[in-house]
């Protein structure tokens, strides 16, 4: 289960950086939005066979037992931080 969680994180990696390449100019807005559709295909594909393999129970004394969280930042713009 945790490699399927790495996989999404990595999909979304990989739309950020076509994200940042197309703001610099490097890929126009066509190939942008064919990776965006690739993207959220995979996206769609990968969450369904982690749900099916989530019902199957499998691995689940391994790591599929449980969600993994983060503890949410907040975020708090014009905040400095100063060094004591």
């Amino acid at each position: 289960m945790r490699f399927f969680y790495i996989a999404r994180g990595s999909l979304n990696e990989t739309l950020s950086a076509f994200v940042a390449a197309n703001a610099v100019g490097y890929v126009d807005d066509t190939q942008l939005k064919w990776v965006r559709d690739v993207e959220l295909e995979a996206e769609k594909s990968l969450n369904g066979y982690i749900a099916f393999i989530r019902k199957q129970k499998q691995g689940e004394s391994e790591y599929g037992s449980r969600q993994i969280n983060e503890n949410p930042v907040e975020y708090r713009p014009g905040i400095s931080i100063e060094e004591d």
